[in-house]
């Protein structure tokens, strides 16, 4: 699963999501589309938000 299918699958919009693990929306889109890579810290506060196993993501 994607990080923008698990956002989605959730009901966020890009800014709530941003605004959930820490960055603006614009960084964050750029991380969601591939142009930037999310941190270490951005993943592990995914997968503990939306309780996700951390190898079910697919970045």
């Amino acid at each position: 699963m994607t990080i923008k299918q698990i956002r989605t699958k959730k009901g966020y919009t890009s800014k709530d999501f941003a605004h959930l693990i820490g960055t603006s929306e614009c960084t964050y889109l750029k991380k969601e589309n591939g142009q930037s890579k999310f941190t270490s810290i951005e993943i592990i506060k995914i997968c503990n938000l939306y309780d996700v196993a951390l190898d079910s993501i697919q970045l």
